[in-house]
C-alpha cells in the first residue's frame, strides 16, 4: 500500500457502495428522509431547548446584529425559524398560560 493508495478496505467499501446504489431504482434517494419537505411550524412563542441560539435581528444589507438566547428562554419565532428549529429539536412549543 502506497501513500496514494487508499488501501483494500477503502477499495472494497467503494465497490460495495457502487453495487448497493447501482442495484437500486433510479429515483432512490438514501438521504430522502432528511430532504423531504417538513410541514411548516406556526409562528409564535417557543421555549429554547438548545444551550444557546443567536437570532439575527438585522435586515439584509445591514451590519450583522444578533441577539443571544439561552436554554429556557421563551423566544418569538417566525414560520421559517420555527420550522427549522422545531424540526431540528432546538425548541419546543411554549406552554399556554395556566398549563404549567
Amino acid at each position: 500500500m502506497s501513500y496514494l493508495d487508499p488501501g483494500p478496505l477503502a477499495r472494497s467499501h467503494a465497490a460495495v457502495q457502487h453495487v448497493v446504489h447501482g442495484a437500486c431504482p433510479v429515483d432512490f434517494d438514501p438521504l430522502g428522509a432528511r430532504r423531504r419537505a417538513k410541514p411548516p411550524a406556526p409562528a409564535g412563542d417557543y421555549v429554547l431547548v438548545a444551550a444557546r441560539w443567536d437570532q439575527v435581528v438585522s435586515g439584509p444589507g445591514e451590519p450583522r446584529q444578533v441577539k443571544r438566547h439561552h436554554r429556557g428562554d421563551v423566544v418569538h419565532l417566525d414560520t421559517d425559524d420555527a420550522t427549522r428549529l422545531l424540526h431540528g429539536g432546538a425548541v419546543r412549543p411554549a406552554p399556554i398560560d395556566g398549563e404549567g
